[in-house]
């Protein structure tokens, strides 16, 4: 058997040549196929952003392809945070993306799609000082 498997987005085809010891010998087989765009990383937004302990902070995953192509992975990428004693991030279908600040620090929040990953900081404050920095 042979699999043809396309590296570029759209219709594709080749040649496939190949030798036995027929006496047509080398032998041609023409293949087609359609190949699909391949996720080559992740942008996750916003960037460097910041909440308040108890507060919620939605973040977006948009994937970048081989063809120059973006798409919103948010509900398919795998969340996580690097520090889960400052923020949890949901996976839970319907919030995927939605960071939640538990106590004062920093993290790193992180979208995982087959092992391309995409990361940004999220500071949770005191509420206090987010308000007072909202106010300048």
């Amino acid at each position: 058997g042979v699999t043809f498997t396309p590296q570029a987005a759209g219709a594709r085809s080749a040649t496939m040549i190949f030798a036995d010891d027929s006496f047509n010998s080398p032998q041609s087989v023409s293949l087609g196929g359609t190949g699909i765009a391949v996720l080559t990383g992740i942008v996750v937004t916003p960037a460097q952003s910041s909440v308040a302990v108890g507060s919620t902070q939605q973040f977006t995953a948009t994937g970048t392809y081989n063809n120059g192509t973006s798409n919103n992975i948010t509900a398919s990428a795998t969340w996580s945070s690097s520090n889960t004693g400052v923020a949890t991030i949901s996976n839970t279908g319907g919030s995927q993306g939605m960071a939640t600040g538990v106590a004062v620090g920093g993290s790193t929040i992180t979208a995982n799609v087959n092992s391309i990953k995409g990361s940004t900081s999220l500071a949770v404050q005191n509420a206090t000082t987010t308000a007072v920095r909202g106010m300048k």
